[in-house]
């Protein structure tokens, strides 16, 4: 989407508070928090067991979004939900 509406073409000046709000709350809870939450689980899960979990993090989006929000599945989500099963049966199988 950056070459759609380039990041620094944004017009700062109509932001709202409410703008920064939701800005820091993805920041925060979309970004770190995930990611602590997947360093964490290292602790629990071999690296490998957690990166093919990590990789089908998509598919629920999709799936979820589907169901909860009604969106509609079209062929570009096919594409990509084959793209990742096949990356995710490509890593499992992996070298040995």
């Amino acid at each position: 989407m950056n070459f759609v509406h380039p990041v620094w073409k944004v017009d700062v000046q109509d932001s709202s508070f409410v703008t920064v709000i939701v800005l820091a709350f993805t920041i925060i809870f979309g970004t770190t928090l995930a990611f602590w939450m997947f360093i964490k689980s290292l602790e629990y899960l071999e690296a490998k067991e957690t990166t093919l979990l990590g990789t089908v993090e998509p598919l629920t989006d999709v799936v979820s979004s589907i169901i909860w929000l009604n969106l509609p599945f079209g062929a570009w989500q096919v594409v990509g939900m084959i793209l990742i099963l096949v990356l995710v049966v490509y890593l499992s199988i992996g070298k040995k």
